[in-house]
């Protein structure tokens, strides 16, 4: 909870660990933070300004941390937190409907990384309806490599293509 004047809060936490912290309300995007205390001091304070991002339509925004078998739709587990994510913000915002769009680098036959693209976005679906939330409101569409965010010159470029982004098609009421 935090003071509803400021909107400070403070809490204390042992040093040894390391900690997830989130911050969320309906309408806004759900932030995630990892902290590890071990290069702190004792009894040192750590300042975080923290600024939620208005869900509005036409928003688009990437899908972090998902990852896929290698040229194939199957999710790895290091997925899943990023989608139940995802999960959480669409169960707080009943009315959002969203795209998921499927991108791929742009090396190899453009038809088979236009279906790649696809069929990952439908499993990224898949999972979402499996947490109960309603197909009419996930639309998919797979880009393949027509719309590169970086050069497909090396791997950390390749890699910047390789996305899952979500367009904010109706916030609702």
């Amino acid at each position: 909870n935090s003071d509803d004047l400021t909107g400070n809060f403070l809490f204390y936490v042992p040093k040894e660990n390391s900690y997830g912290f989130t911050v969320k309300t309906p309408g806004y995007i759900t932030f995630f933070e990892h902290v590890s205390l071990e290069s702190f001091g004792e009894g040192e304070k750590i300042y975080r300004n923290i600024y939620l991002t208005p869900i509005e339509n036409d928003q688009i925004f990437t899908l972090n941390n998902l990852m896929f078998e290698r040229s194939k739709p199957v999710l790895l587990d290091d997925s899943y937190p990023a989608l139940e994510k995802l999960v959480g913000i669409l169960m707080e915002n009943p009315n959002l409907k969203i795209e998921l769009a499927g991108h791929t680098d742009g090396l190899g036959s453009s038809k088979t990384k236009q279906e790649l693209s696809y069929r990952r976005v439908e499993r990224i679906k898949d999972f979402l309806i499996g947490f109960g939330i309603d197909q009419k409101r996930i639309e998919t569409v797979g880009y393949g490599g027509t719309k590169p965010i970086a050069p497909n010159n090396n791997e950390e470029n390749r890699a910047k293509n390789r996305r899952v982004e979500i367009k904010v098609l109706d916030v609702g009421s």
